[in-house]
């Protein structure tokens, strides 16, 4: 899959503005939520892409030692999402924005537990790249080729959806956006396919 997948096709599979509505959230449960933003960042290594996902620290205030993408909580200086997504990387693992480039927008995604209303910003890192995991937030980054969740079923319980990478789970927001990527990027294969 990796031949027909392209930086152009993941583009077309993605929302050009943000929009609402993936996690099944109203607009009016929306504003008691906590905007944030995640940069879901792709790479491509030897022709493979690659998902780059970090494991928070023991240390934060939510959702410890957990697989996710960098990102967190909106602030006030922020100008946007897009801008929540680059800082939050920067400071995460010491990501230069200059190195990314964002391709587009996922659907928002709530956090039943935490209340934050996610903005999955999906972004392509310029690769080879340094990266500087800040250690009271970041306990490891953790790299997982494309095709193994284009493969992959994702485990389900109940409305939640899970992943099994190796010894790593990767379940929540985390796995509901990889979700959704998968199945964007699932239709637009299909559709260059034939």
């Amino acid at each position: 899959m990796n031949d027909i997948l392209t930086a152009d096709l993941i583009t077309r599979c993605l929302d050009r503005n943000i929009s609402g509505g993936g996690s099944g959230t109203s607009s009016d449960e929306w504003d008691r939520l906590d905007p944030a933003a995640v940069l879901v960042p792709l790479y491509q290594e030897k022709g493979a892409w690659r998902l780059l996902l970090i494991r928070r620290s023991g240390q934060v205030a939510t959702h410890k030692s957990q697989i996710a993408f960098p990102g967190g909580r909106r602030d006030d200086t922020d100008q946007d999402d897009r801008a929540t997504a680059l800082r939050e990387t920067r400071e995460e693992i010491g990501l230069d924005p200059e190195n990314i480039r964002v391709l587009g927008f996922l659907s928002h995604q709530a956090t039943s537990t935490t209340g934050f209303l996610i903005v999955p910003v999906v972004g392509v890192l310029s690769f080879p790249f340094q990266l500087a995991p800040a250690p009271e937030e970041v306990a490891g980054v953790l790299s997982v080729p494309l095709d193994f969740f284009l493969a992959a079923e994702p485990l389900v319980q109940g409305d939640h959806r899970r992943y099994q990478y190796g010894e790593d789970l990767i379940w929540g927001a985390t796995a509901a956006i990889i979700e959704q990527l998968i199945l964007r990027l699932k239709s637009g294969i299909k559709s260059a396919s034939s």
